[in-house]
């Protein structure tokens, strides 16, 4: 038998440096991967891509504005910190089809985190992305 979830809710994923990358060994088989409400830093969203088998990805309430270094800029000189991450994860992960990103409407981290290209890059790679909470 092997993992088919990983569950790291409310975790500090970023220290120690690649904590998900040395686990991702452990869960070659893994499906579902969920770090919500963990403080995820871009480098340890990036992280996540070693979990190539994975189906869904919940990253509700992990990713962080703290990580926006140019609130004050305009939306055109704006570097997003999650973006490159993101991008590599859509990339990587050949079999997501479920991302979760629910609390980063509420937390203006789509605005200054994550540019909204990438996200329409995954919708267009046949991932739902999840922005909000169906229920």
């Amino acid at each position: 038998r092997s993992l088919q979830e990983l569950h790291l809710h409310h975790f500090d994923l970023s220290q120690p440096r690649d904590l998900l990358a040395s686990v991702a060994s452990l869960a070659a088989n893994l499906d579902v991967l969920a770090c919500a409400y963990c403080q995820l830093d871009p480098d340890a969203l990036a992280d996540c891509a070693h979990f190539t088998s994975i189906t869904s990805l919940d990253l509700r309430g992990s990713i962080d504005v703290k990580h926006a270094q140019n609130l004050g800029l305009s939306k055109s000189s704006r570097q997003l910190p999650y973006t490159a991450a993101f991008t590599t994860i859509i990339a990587k992960l050949s079999n997501l089809v479920h991302l979760n990103l629910d609390g980063i409407l509420s937390d203006d981290a789509l605005d200054y985190c994550i540019n909204k290209t990438a996200l329409r890059t995954a919708d267009k790679s046949g991932v739902e992305v999840q922005l909000f909470d169906v229920r």
